[in-house]
């Protein structure tokens, strides 16, 4: 769900319209695979993965500067569809989704329409549904460059490279093997903007450790996400992941 939550920085942002320790030199540093393996296993195993079909994640969501606070509902499943439903009171309601192939946004302010291009796959690449097994589908390459610090203890940064678009950068602390900072450089309404990640409080939901918080730092604001209610396997409606009308319309008008 982490990989999940960066375009929504990048929508909610829209609406709105240290330096590094490495380690030493003679130090081995670990295998890119064995380091995903391991928050793998970490996090509750393969196994525990797989019984997983779909999720839905509710939660609050905190512009810090801006005092604004919201409303956030994430719904995901496999193989990579996915619907995030942001309400901000005053501020509007934003909503991002897909079906698998069309990727659109919609909010009370901005209006509608569709991402193609890089922005649209970044966006399919991080809707994958435990997108944690299947790291050799969404990126090419995988490489431990270094070991740093972050919030004071040692990670393992490791390199991701995709076929469109610059690599994404993640930091796996090397005691518990959790995923502690993650920092992508993606295509916006706003241009190309650089996010970091920050999840943390992880709590086991149906086997799976998960991160029920996540700071966002993009573009000089801290977006602050809580998770208070995480559910598996749920029974969802059959238009769950349906494109919404407006967004049928503009494709309709496209293929004139």
């Amino acid at each position: 769900m982490i990989r999940s939550m960066t375009h929504f920085a990048v929508c909610v942002l829209s609406v709105l319209s240290v330096p590094c320790a490495c380690g030493q030199a003679t130090a081995k540093l670990p295998k890119a695979e064995d380091v995903l393996d391991h928050y793998v296993a970490a996090t509750g195993g393969k196994a525990a993965y797989e019984k997983l079909t779909n999720r839905v994640s509710r939660g609050t969501l905190d512009i810090v500067a801006a005092n604004i606070k919201g409303k956030l509902t994430v719904t995901q499943a496999a193989p990579n569809k996915l619907t995030t439903l942001t309400d901000l009171g005053p501020v509007g309601t934003s909503r991002q989704g897909t079906d698998g192939q069309v990727v659109w946004e919609s909010s009370t302010i901005s209006g509608e329409r569709i991402l193609e291009g890089e922005e649209k796959d970044t966006a399919l690449m991080q809707a994958i549904f435990n997108g944690e097994l299947h790291w050799q589908e969404r990126f090419v390459k995988a490489e431990c460059v270094a070991v740093e610090d972050v919030d004071g203890k040692p990670a393992a940064k490791i390199l991701l490279s995709r076929k469109n678009g610059k690599p994404i950068v993640e930091y796996y602390d090397t005691a518990s093997h959790l995923l502690v900072k993650q920092v992508i450089t993606t295509m916006g309404p706003m241009g190309e903007m650089t996010i970091e990640q920050y999840p943390g409080d992880y709590k086991k939901f149906d086997g799976v450790l998960i991160a029920t918080s996540l700071k966002q730092k993009v573009l000089g604001q801290e977006i602050v996400l809580s998770f208070t209610d995480i559910k598996h396997n749920v029974k969802l409606p059959a238009d769950t992941f349906a494109l919404p009308k407006e967004i049928v319309e503009i494709q309709a008008k496209k293929a004139k």
